[in-house]
């Protein structure tokens, strides 16, 4: 399988080229090489190759519904059947974005997108996420938060593997929520990792957890009814991992 890469900056597509390069071949859009938010650029580099299926990682930073609809032509025109946007939510939805109001709907009416919405992806490369601040924070002693939260998580790891599972499958069709159906506390974030650095203090001054917006309106049961053998990885072993790569002398 031939894949045509979009939007490659972010951790997770480096995760994910990085885990599948082998099994696939893969070619990325350079925008430094043209102006992809046109179509005749597109159109370009989809004659210059046999594309099997199409991934545009619709990060902050490359979010863009101009280049969306021109991957979705260029798609159409040449037969290609998958067409995967994978969308990252951090703490609330963008709802000024006409990216995020109008791509999910676009993606619901075709029959080769699947849209991916990951939250709160935490691992290798995520230096923003909440589990990296809080390694922070514990490195200098201290971690210090002013209110409790529960929010929804995905390991980036896990994030990879279901962007393989939409390649790969046909089961995986229109718009899914990602994430471990287990949301945690960001208390219970701080307790895992003090686990590995006991000498660290936790001061957590409101203790009663308020939800993440997310949660009222996430459906997380569409994608484990369809892939219900997919095991998300634990907090507990992915603040381990993290952990002994960024603290070696951390207990283990």
């Amino acid at each position: 399988m031939r894949i045509l890469l979009a939007g490659i900056e972010t951790p997770l597509a480096k995760i994910f080229i990085k885990n599948y390069k082998a099994k696939h071949g893969m070619v990325a859009l350079d925008p430094t090489k043209a102006d992809f938010s046109r179509l005749e650029p597109i159109k370009d580099v989809f004659n210059s190759y046999r594309f099997d299926a199409v991934i545009y990682f619709a990060s902050s930073i490359s979010k863009e519904l101009s280049l969306f609809k021109n991957l979705q032509y260029a798609c159409i025109l040449q037969g290609i059947t998958r067409l995967v946007t994978v969308f990252e939510y951090n703490d609330k939805l963008d709802s000024e974005s006409a990216f995020d109001c109008i791509v999910p709907d676009l993606i619901e009416k075709d029959k080769i997108s699947v849209g991916l919405k990951f939250y709160n992806i935490y691992g290798k490369g995520e230096k923003n996420s909440i589990v990296a601040k809080q390694i922070a924070a514990a490195k200098k002693g201290k971690i210090d938060m002013p209110k409790d939260r529960l929010i929804p998580m995905t390991y980036v790891e896990d994030a990879a593997m279901v962007l393989y599972l939409a390649l790969e499958s046909d089961l995986l069709k229109g718009n899914y929520d990602i994430a471990n159906p287990k949301p945690e506390k960001l208390s219970a974030i701080a307790s895992g990792i003090k686990k590995h650095l006991p000498d660290i203090k936790v001061c957590v001054k409101d203790k009663v957890a308020e939800e993440c917006e997310f949660l009222q309106s996430m459906n997380l049961d569409k994608f484990t009814q369809e892939v219900p053998k997919f095991k998300f990885t634990t907090l507990a072993n992915s603040i381990k991992g993290m952990l002994e790569t960024s603290q070696p002398n951390a207990k283990k």
